[in-house]
């Protein structure tokens, strides 16, 4: 029985220890030692996936009802990848028979390892420097802000709209604001043999026209031949 519940609770125990990706390594070993199966340790490393706060973080970009849908599909792939390999590796006589993993303790020491932290703490410092100097702070307040209504009134650009921004249009009354409705010219009346068709025909040798056969001879002495 140890085989079967141990996938299904060690991502429980991954959700209330909430440990990253790289510190769950020494609490695997740790429920190693004290007895849980093969595949709930597997399983347990697989769960940082579901951990609180990420969690918390699908919830909020997706909402609880999506948040909800990850964590059950999620903690099914564990549950059952953790047994699938827990039978082949039992099938092939992998799994360790000795339960005496070693948490090695190590102590504060100054080597290379001491260094590289020194040199890339001076390189966090700089991006969190450059960040914070090239609106990052208000990137960030974009990202979480509220998903807009499908079924919100349009916000209008001429809302509210202030003095200078009225003054700034006036010195420039070429520009096209949001505010100024484009000017479409009325259409002009049709008519079949109006002065404006005579013009056009000037102008145009080959334009149709619906006139009569007298008023397109007249027309085509001035601007060239039409066709009825």
């Amino acid at each position: 029985m140890a085989r079967l519940w141990g996938p299904l609770v060690g991502p429980l125990v991954a959700v209330l220890s909430f440990v990253c990706s790289v510190g769950n390594v020494p609490l695997a070993a740790v429920l190693w030692n004290g007895g849980i199966s093969f595949g709930g340790v597997i399983a347990f490393l697989f769960a940082d996936l579901i951990i609180l706060p990420i969690l918390n973080i699908y919830r909020k970009y997706y909402g609880l009802k999506v948040a909800a849908i990850l964590t059950v599909v999620f903690y099914i792939a564990m549950a059952g990848a953790a047994l699938v390999v827990e039978g082949m590796f039992g099938a092939l006589h992998l799994i360790p028979a000795q339960r005496n993993a070693m948490v090695m303790q190590e102590a504060i020491t100054w080597n290379y390892t001491s260094v590289l932290n020194i040199l890339f703490l001076i390189v966090s410092v700089m991006l969190l420097v450059r960040f914070l100097k090239t609106g990052g702070p208000a990137m960030l307040r974009e990202m979480g802000g509220a998903a807009s209504e499908p079924n919100a009134e349009p916000h209008h650009c001429c809302h509210d709209e202030t003095t200078p921004v009225a003054a700034h249009t006036a010195r420039m009354p070429d520009t096209h604001g949001c505010c100024q409705e484009p000017e479409v010219a009325a259409p002009a009346a049709h008519s079949c043999c109006g002065e404006a068709e005579e013009v056009e025909a000037k102008a145009s040798p080959a334009h149709h026209s619906c006139c009569s056969e007298s008023e397109t001879k007249e027309t085509a002495g001035t601007g060239g031949d039409h066709h009825h």
